[in-house]
């Protein structure tokens, strides 16, 4: 049933997003901007001057203090992991309650992480250029696939396992 589950959630994104809403580009430029919006808000909540501002070929270049540091753009935005954590939670067994706040207790963590990166991500642009690159590519991609994971673990052994009853004895 998982499997089946899972792989009905894998066609709707490829037909969903990847030949749908991706080579449009509509639903993407929306939420990229709202990814940048965000993370510039939390910048500004911390004290620094921070802004989106279009800027030729990058549609959401957040600028920290006056300097250009990082654009975020598809799939930046977060779209594929929150659509693969929440497939795993829909896909596997467990209490329809449970679901509902563990989904949403995930997707805004995983959000979050990723507003975080992008934040990180800016810093290392602007004073670590020579590391921007790693941190890109393969540290963010470590750290936020383990959070999924260790997510997924959490739900499979400890909230979606079948609560057993407790045996009665008969005196």
């Amino acid at each position: 049933m998982f499997f089946g589950i899972a792989g009905l959630f894998g066609l709707v994104w490829q037909i969903g997003y990847e030949m749908y809403l991706h080579p449009r580009h509509h639903f993407d430029l929306l939420v990229n901007r709202q990814v940048a919006l965000q993370t510039v808000s939390l910048l500004k909540l911390i004290g620094f001057d921070a802004t989106v501002v279009p800027w030729q070929m990058y549609p959401n270049l957040i600028v920290i203090n006056t300097h250009p540091a990082v654009n975020v753009d598809t799939p930046c935005n977060g779209l594929p992991m929150l659509y693969v954590f929440l497939a795993f939670i829909v896909a596997h067994h467990g209490p329809l309650k449970t679901k509902l706040w563990f989904a949403s207790l995930g997707l805004v963590l995983i959000h979050m992480v990723n507003i975080l990166r992008i934040m990180a991500l800016g810093f290392i642009a602007l004073y670590y250029r020579d590391l921007f690159e790693i941190n890109h590519k393969y540290i963010y991609n470590i750290l936020i696939y383990s959070i999924i994971l260790g997510l997924m673990g959490w739900w499979h052994f400890k909230l979606a396992a079948v609560q057993k009853s407790t045996p009665v004895s008969i005196n």
